[in-house]
């Protein structure tokens, strides 16, 4: 282990050298750039705050009435008459659901008195949040 760090040791003291050049091209041009990178990473900086918000409102009821109206947009059109088959133990649908999303299948699934339980209960809270 003495070897590894004696050789991290020069390669260390070897970059300090070259940094403390003062015709080191590396370094002027890093502190050539500073300025126009110091507002680059800024700018990225706000750009990321901004989605963050966007995504996750200050106020947590935006964002329980959006993932409320995803629920209701993602069970406005589920076929509780949908036709199954079987294959190789497995149920498929006859038609083109196969095709939906897992929450569809998911709504599918609970049946219609379950969804509709749920639709009712989401729409209520959305009303609640305006």
């Amino acid at each position: 282990m003495k070897k590894i760090f004696e050789d991290m040791l020069e390669t260390t003291k070897k970059n300090l050298k070259e940094a403390q050049d003062p015709n080191n091209k590396t370094v002027k041009m890093y502190s050539q750039n500073y300025e126009s990178l110091k507002t680059m990473m800024q700018q990225s900086y706000d750009n990321s705050i901004m989605e963050w918000e966007k995504k996750y409102p200050a106020n947590y009821l935006l964002y329980v009435k959006e993932k409320l109206q995803a629920y209701l947009d993602a069970m406005a059109d589920v076929d509780f008459g949908a036709q199954l088959f079987d294959k190789n133990g497995k149920k498929y649908f006859v038609k083109d659901y196969e095709y939906k999303g897992n929450r569809w299948k998911l709504a599918f699934r609970a049946g219609k008195d379950a969804v509709e339980a749920g639709r009712a209960f989401a729409k209520q809270w959305i009303e609640m949040i305006k």
